[in-house]
């Protein structure tokens, strides 16, 4: 099961007692838990500080659930939203649905449902989160990159990236510095792995045979691959 105390929630509930205790409660399983007693001041706060995912009431004052949904979807509409209510008023659900709510965990709220309805609704995000973890453990447990700093972490994450892309990559440093290294790494990751990485030493070459080599012949029938004879 994907770990999710490294989620970042915010809870939004106008009663004090009852948004302490739910607060209380997920503290208990996630490290970052905010709170908020409207939809206005959960909307500063998220603009502010993006949570990963936003647990509301529906009925509150100043800005109630369903405004909080409808600011949320047209300002981070991938944004995770759960609602907590013991209303069941048909018309507000089917609104709710409307506005691409999540899940909703009834009143009082079970704490092992409210987090499964987290998790699920976060599982597209602890999934890159897991893949992100696995690559960079994988690249330094090779031996690829020394330390753990910030840096350090930054490259492990911008080589899994681009892994997973299809753009082209430039690597700059000086002499030692481990571009080689980043660059099988990169090819290691990415689904063209089980091809051949084919490295050209450019300072040996001149501008013309280094074209010939990347490009091929320029004839007058169009580019001719190097070694290849047309007639």
């Amino acid at each position: 099961m994907l770990d999710i105390s490294g989620l970042s929630v915010l809870y939004v509930e106008d009663e004090p007692e009852l948004r302490e205790h739910v607060a209380y409660a997920l503290r208990l399983h996630i490290d970052s838990v905010s709170t908020a007693a409207n939809g206005k001041e959960a909307l500063a706060i998220i603009r502010s500080n993006r949570p990963d995912v936003v647990i509301s009431d529906i009925r509150m004052p100043v800005m109630d659930g369903l405004e909080l949904a409808a600011s949320l979807r047209k300002e981070l509409p991938d944004l995770p939203l759960l609602f907590c209510t013991a209303f069941t008023d048909t018309d507000f659900l089917l609104k709710a649905i409307e506005l691409g709510v999540s899940a909703y965990i009834p009143k009082p709220i079970d704490t092992e449902r409210l987090l499964a309805a987290v998790r699920q609704a976060v599982l597209p995000l602890l999934q890159q989160r897991e893949i992100a973890r696995l690559k960079s453990e994988s690249i330094k447990s090779c031996g690829i990159l020394a330390g753990s700093g910030h840096a350090i972490m930054t490259l492990c994450e911008q080589i899994s990236q681009v892994a997973d892309s299809d753009y082209s990559v430039v690597l700059t440093g000086e002499a030692g510095t481990g571009k080689s290294a980043v660059a099988e790494w990169i090819h290691k990751m990415s689904w063209r792995k089980k091809k051949q990485l084919l490295s050209i030493n450019c300072r040996s070459r001149s501008a013309e045979q280094l074209e010939n080599e990347l490009f091929g012949r320029l004839t007058a029938r169009g580019r001719t691959p190097l070694g290849v004879c047309r007639t």
